[in-house]
């Protein structure tokens, strides 16, 4: 029985980014310029991009409180601290209405600086921060003049914009940038003698000046039984972008 010939693959040579390199059937090469003039080319492609701006009164009051105390003993001076970190965590506790968390625990030396030589370290300071947070100004009124009694100061108060609000905006914002975006595609369309378009790429981005952070002042330059710092809601403005590229359709 005769053995029939084995079929012959042949190879070219073809050159890449990083040079020569060899092995490429011509079938692979031949399969990909079939791919290459099966996807269809796009004319008439332009780029277009419109914006919705909105405001929003900002609905959520957020403070810092603090507590520092100077002690020439490191070891009794946290002490002191946290028994009061652990009774205005307390009276916390005790409320559902407003959110808090811990945003700071710093330890520093304490100089004096006399006439005659150099500074003399006389002890030691440490400063804890608290931030609160919450939509129901009431509440957060009474809980700030609480912990204010209990030796703690105001070092910031403001608004902001809570997450439900900021959404709702975001949403009523897109649908407006949208429906632009829609207009100016057909103004475009009609004005360069178009039937119609097809949105080839669409993007959405929504973007809102940072925050302004709520005042701080040094905790030493308050007075613990100081009335809380005054503070009214403002506006805050969001901007959502539309943007995108379209084909217009030919007759």
């Amino acid at each position: 029985m005769s053995l029939l010939p084995l079929p012959i693959v042949r190879q070219v040579w073809w050159r890449g980014c990083t040079g020569w390199r060899h092995g490429v059937p011509l079938l692979a090469l031949a399969l990909a310029a079939m791919a290459a003039q099966a996807e269809p080319l796009h004319y008439n492609l332009v780029n277009l991009e419109v914006q919705a701006t909105g405001e929003a009164t900002t609905d959520r009051m957020q403070a810092t409180v603090a507590l520092s105390l100077d002690g020439p003993h490191l070891s009794r001076l946290a002490a002191q601290v946290n028994q009061r970190l652990h009774k205005a965590l307390d009276v916390l506790r005790r409320q559902q209405a407003v959110q808090y968390g811990s945003t700071g625990y710093q330890t520093e030396p304490v100089y004096e600086y006399p006439k005659e030589g150099g500074p003399k370290q006389t002890g030691w300071r440490i400063i804890a921060t608290l931030q609160l947070s919450s939509q129901d100004t009431g509440a957060m009124g009474e809980l700030l003049s609480q912990l204010q009694a209990s030796g703690l100061v105001v070092q910031g108060l403001g608004f902001i914009l809570s997450q439900n609000r900021r959404d709702q905006l975001e949403n009523q914002l897109t649908a407006q940038g949208l429906e632009r975006f829609r207009q100016r595609c057909q103004l475009v369309s009609q004005a360069l003698d178009g039937t119609g378009y097809r949105i080839v790429q669409l993007r959405i981005k929504a973007s809102a000046p940072p925050t302004e952070p709520a005042p701080r002042l040094s905790v030493r330059a308050m007075a613990a039984d100081a009335a809380p710092l005054p503070a009214t809601p403002s506006q805050q403005e969001m901007i959502v972008q539309v943007s995108g590229q379209i084909e217009i359709q030919e007759q």
